[in-house]
Parts: C-alpha cells; structure tokens; sequence
C-alpha cells in the first residue's frame, strides 16, 4: 500500500495516487477514506493521506471478490457487490474499525458491477452482468423490505450506471457490439429508455454526469466522448486524449475539469472547456476509482491489480 501526491496541472492542484492490491475501489465522499475490495472477498479501509489501514470488512463468510463498491452521500454507509451477485449494506457511522453489517441483499445471479445511492442515502441502484437493474431501499430490516423493484430485465450485460445529479436520469453502460450506452428516464421509481449512446466503441465502465447534468462524459475502447443530455445530438470527442480502455471518469466538482483512468493506468485531466489535455499518470496498473475532493482542488486516483473477474 502506497500514497503519492504531486501537482497535476498548473490550472487546477494537486493529486494522490492510492495504490492496493485490490479488483475494485471507492473513494469517501470528503476524500479521507478509500475503500478497497479483493478478489477474496475482503474490503479494506485506509486513510488517503498515509495509506494507514482503519479497518477491514471480511465479508461476513463470503469469500467472492468484490467487484464494485460505493459510499453513501453522507459517508455514514458502504454497499459493496460481489461476483456471485451478493449485495452487502454495511454501516461505518461507529468508525472505519468496527463497520456493521446491515442488510444482505440477493437480487442478481451475476458479479453487481455498478452500484450508486440516491443524494438522501435512502435508495440505491444496483446494476449486474446478469442484465438486471435493482432498486432497493436502504433503510428495511430484511431483503424482502429492501427490494423496491426490479427496474430493468435486460438481455445485455451492465458494465456500469450512473444517477443523474437532479435524479431524473440514469446512465447505463452495457455490452453490446452497437449500443454503448442507454439514458433512463426516471419516474415514480419506474425507468423509460430515452436514448442509445451509440459511439462506434466498446464501454469499459467509464461513466459519469457533469455536475450540471447537462452532459454524459462514457469511457470506450477507443477513448472518451461527452455526450449533451438535453438536446439530442451527436456527440464529440475530447481532442488531444490519447487514451484508450478508459475505465473511470470522473468530473470536478465545478464542472470545468474532467479526469479519465484507463485499464493501461494512464491518469488524463481535460479542461472541459477550452479542451486542453494533460497526462498525470503514465502506464501502469489499472486505475480502479478517480474521484475529486468537495473543494475540487485534489484528485484522488486508486489504482489496484487486474480483475479476477471476466468482462
């Protein structure tokens, strides 16, 4: 386990680079904390600026790697999946070393690949290779209390999602040789497909709403596209990003900088705006979560070992 930090552009400020041996990360939403899972089903807890562990979660019996991870908006709650399609809620309200498992949730037969919380904490979409979209309410005793709706039967595997910041809207990337991507409308918890992200690549899991909601920035094959969500049109690429297998996206908290991490371990930053590019990180180990701080003056890159995990 290892933490740098350096500058990453003269426009913007500094960035740190948590490394792990871990299939799947996510970032707290002040930036204090990383969360790590394993490819044995093990997640761990560190302090982002020394690396120091606080606390393990040994999955309560499982032993499935844990293939995607999220924290609640108020970084009170941790839902991770696992390969065997096992949703676990677990609290961290009483500190990082004694988190408490909540609720177990059965709902996909397959790895959960995308997981994300509504602003309040009280719902969270989960998203599989089995096709499956779940709702579920974070605060039931039990599963069958938990379980809003199964919100889409799909026959394309689900690569990852993302919610809209006004909740109106979720991104789903799938795989699927034509269709990179789908826009949900969503309404009294149901979902109405309301376009196909079609780019000429592959998704890889790359996926993320600028903070005004007004434009989808998808990871492909072959780089990144930003894709207007009001008005439908064609999309564009981001001039000079020479990056391909782009994993991660993630857009500063003003919306003026979008940072991008690849399967290779390339780290790119591009000014939204002007279009302006930068390389903050070379090859390496693929980059497993990006994430902004609140002020939007760091960001937080992990970077961890290869899947165990087959797309």
């Amino acid at each position: 386990m290892k933490t740098e930090s350096a500058p990453f552009s003269q426009q913007a400020g500094n960035f740190i680079v948590v490394r792990d041996a871990a299939v799947s990360m996510a970032f707290s939403p002040d930036l204090q904390i990383l969360a790590s899972g394993t490819s044995d089903g093990i997640v761990r807890l560190r302090r982002v600026a020394d690396g120091s562990l606080l606390g393990e979660v040994r999955g309560w019996g499982s032993t499935h790697a844990v293939t995607s991870l999220a924290f609640s908006p108020d970084g009170q709650r941790l839902a991770y999946g696992s390969e065997n399609g096992a949703l676990r809620l677990c609290s961290v309200a009483h500190g990082y070393s004694d988190a408490r498992l909540l609720l177990v949730l059965y709902g996909h037969s397959g790895a959960i690949t995308g997981l994300a919380f509504s602003r309040d904490g009280r719902f969270l979409f989960s998203g599989a290779i089995d096709g499956l979209i779940n709702l579920w309410q974070t605060e039931g005793k039990n599963e069958e209390e938990s379980r809003l709706r199964k919100m889409l039967d799909g026959n394309r595997p689900i690569l990852g999602l993302a919610l809209s910041p006004d909740e109106q809207a979720l991104a789903i990337g799938v795989d699927d040789e034509k269709v990179s991507a789908y826009l949900w409308q969503i309404k009294n918890n149901t979902i109405s497909s309301i376009l196909e992200i079609q780019c000429g690549g592959e998704f890889w899991g790359g996926l993320a709403f600028s903070p005004d909601g007004q434009m989808l920035a998808v990871g492909l094959d072959y780089g990144l596209i930003l894709w207007p969500v009001a008005k439908v049109q064609r999309s564009y690429n981001i001039e000079g990003l020479k990056q391909r297998l782009v994993t991660h996206v993630s857009f500063s908290p003003d919306g003026r900088f979008l940072a991008s991490g690849s399967k290779d371990g390339t780290v790119m930053l591009c000014n939204v705006e002007s279009g302006e590019t930068w390389c903050i990180l070379s090859k390496g180990a693929p980059v497993r979560s990006l994430a902004f701080s609140p002020d939007g003056k760091t960001l937080a890159v992990g970077v961890g070992e290869p899947p165990r995990v087959a797309r």
